[in-house]
């Protein structure tokens, strides 16, 4: 884990609620993920003295707020034009130095990525510690240098902290918990790639592919309420447009819950269920 990411988990009461501790921590000038950033990325992110100041810092903000429709045609040039440059050339530079940086992360659907080229290529910020803060701290400095962290959470950051999570992290927390599940053998299914798929009119959360067969799929879905089977179906006709296994694992996490429908389908074998207790078990070392 980075060293801000350290620091402010470190500085995290778990006692609070969550809102006095994101209030907390965005509000305070000598906070690492208030400073971070802007002090040390324009020279090591940027290179250039052409992209001093905040050149770096708004790539950044705008990667963060399209992750879903930066592909290469025309996501780059959209990009390119939002920091000002005139084509999606001028920043291959930059985005390749953002990757080498680990701040960067550049995705391809996950039946696409033996292939050499694909134009359907997304970009977005590697760390969530740092998706949030372009997300929610950076654009309202002036105002948390005010003291009005309380108005910023109440304003913007409780009605969508949810989506946002949902769209930028809980479906990373449960790739990464999917691999765990195969390393010590407890994942009833064969994979050899495990990631996102997409097109101009779907989005899979989760594919495990074994020799091109898509041989696990999963939703992965953070609302108040449970999942119920209408998930599951609306997944199931998803999955046709993928080169499906005989007889896929059908995976669907949920920060809810499930209802009785999809519990009981999920004592046929075929199924996984994954809450948030399931991921980090109480004599886990999580870090």
């Amino acid at each position: 884990m980075p060293r801000y990411g350290r620091l402010s988990l470190a500085a995290w009461q778990a006692k609070s609620p969550r809102r006095n501790n994101l209030v907390c921590h965005t509000s305070t000038r000598n906070n690492v993920g208030w400073c971070w950033l802007p002090k040390h990325t324009r020279w090591d992110v940027a290179g250039s003295p052409g992209w001093r100041g905040h050149r770096a810092q708004r790539l950044l903000i705008v990667l963060d707020e399209f992750p879903y429709v930066c592909e290469v045609t025309p996501g780059l040039d959209t990009i390119a034009q939002a920091v000002g440059r005139r084509s999606a050339d001028e920043i291959f530079d930059h985005l390749r130095r953002l990757q080498e940086l680990q701040l960067l992360r550049r995705e391809v659907p996950e039946t696409e990525r033996q292939r050499a080229r694909t134009q359907r290529v997304l970009y977005r910020l590697a760390d969530p510690y740092l998706r949030f803060w372009f997300h929610y701290v950076s654009p309202f400095q002036s105002l948390l240098q005010l003291g009005r962290a309380p108005y910023v959470w109440e304003r913007e950051i409780a009605p969508t902290l949810d989506e946002f999570v949902a769209r930028t992290t809980w479906e990373e927390v449960c790739i990464q918990h999917l691999w765990r599940r195969l390393e010590t053998g407890q994942l009833p299914a064969s994979v050899a790639q495990l990631g996102r798929w997409w097109d101009p009119r779907e989005e899979i959360d989760l594919v495990g592919l074994w020799r091109g067969q898509a041989t696990l799929v999963g939703e992965c879905t953070w609302t108040a309420g449970p999942v119920d089977e209408r998930v599951f179906m609306n997944l199931q006709r998803k999955a046709q447009q993928l080169p499906l296994a005989e007889r896929p694992l059908w995976v669907l996490a949920s920060r809810a819950g499930f209802d009785r429908i999809v519990r009981q389908r999920a004592e046929h074998g075929d199924c996984l269920l994954i809450e948030p207790a399931d991921l980090y078990p109480e004599d886990a070392e999580v870090f």
